[in-house]
């Protein structure tokens, strides 16, 4: 089964286009799926990154690419609203 982890963050004024940078995976991880960076109005970003297993994404976190990549964010985020893993379904329309 396919595993969302999911993390809402409110921005630090003005810092939006730098967190996306910052955000952003250099190389795709072994075992990501999709990555999603939702915006609500000018301070509030949701990141949805889809793993094919629990892991996948658990090998990825251990990586300094990840601790690298978290670094980065870290300045540009006022806050982590929440954050969590979620068991992921593809429903077909």
């Amino acid at each position: 089964m396919a595993i969302a982890w999911m993390a809402s963050r409110t921005i630090r004024p003005g810092k939006m286009a730098a967190l996306r940078n910052a955000w952003q995976f250099n190389r795709k991880p072994r075992g990501l799926i999709r990555l999603y960076f939702l915006r609500g109005g000018r301070d509030e970003m949701i990141g949805i990154s889809v793993f094919e297993s629990r892991a996948a994404l658990a090998r990825y976190r251990r990586t300094a690419a990840e601790r690298k990549r978290l670094a980065a964010m870290k300045p540009l985020v006022k806050r982590v609203n929440w954050a969590g893993v979620y068991d992921a379904e593809d429903v077909r329309l």
